[in-house]
């Protein structure tokens, strides 16, 4: 507002948004060209457990087995153990927990299996096998049919 002797009592005030673009596109830019483009074929996702009893010995022995589930979408379930030895068998869904329980006081050094499923698996069957999973092994990953781990 003008004061009644001509001069004006606010302050001029001139907002540049051209610098603050200009900024803001090198941001961007240079977090695009800094991420890391890897693609992952497992995505973890153990919960901190309780460690077993007897863990500390199967601790010091390197882990030469892996365990791999595959759901199927005709109710059924594929087991994959590879490393000393290599067994693949299918079986029913339903059988998922009892297997997994035989797998684990068959090689009671395996601590973790990577749990797949195909694309036409719905999502709540897979989270249902990932539970009953974490109920034998603390650590389960979940991974991509048909990628290499």
């Amino acid at each position: 507002m003008i004061s009644p002797t001509g001069q004006d009592g606010g302050q001029d005030f001139e907002l540049n948004l051209a610098s603050i673009i200009d900024c803001l596109t090198v941001i961007i830019a240079f977090l695009l060209l800094s991420s890391s483009f890897v693609s992952y074929g497992a995505l973890d996702t153990a919960v901190a457990a309780p460690q077993r009893v007897g863990a500390a010995s199967t601790a010091q022995q390197p882990q030469t087995l892996s365990l791999t589930v595959k759901i199927l979408e005709n109710n059924r379930a594929e087991f994959q153990l590879s490393g000393t030895s290599h067994e693949k068998r299918t079986l029913a869904r339903s059988d998922l927990l009892t297997e997994l329980k035989t797998v684990q006081g068959k090689y009671p050094g395996l601590s973790g299996m990577v749990l797949t499923a195909e694309r036409r698996v719905n999502y709540s069957e897979v989270i249902h096998a990932m539970d009953e999973a974490r109920k034998v092994f603390p650590a389960v990953a979940l991974g991509i049919a048909g990628a290499s781990l």
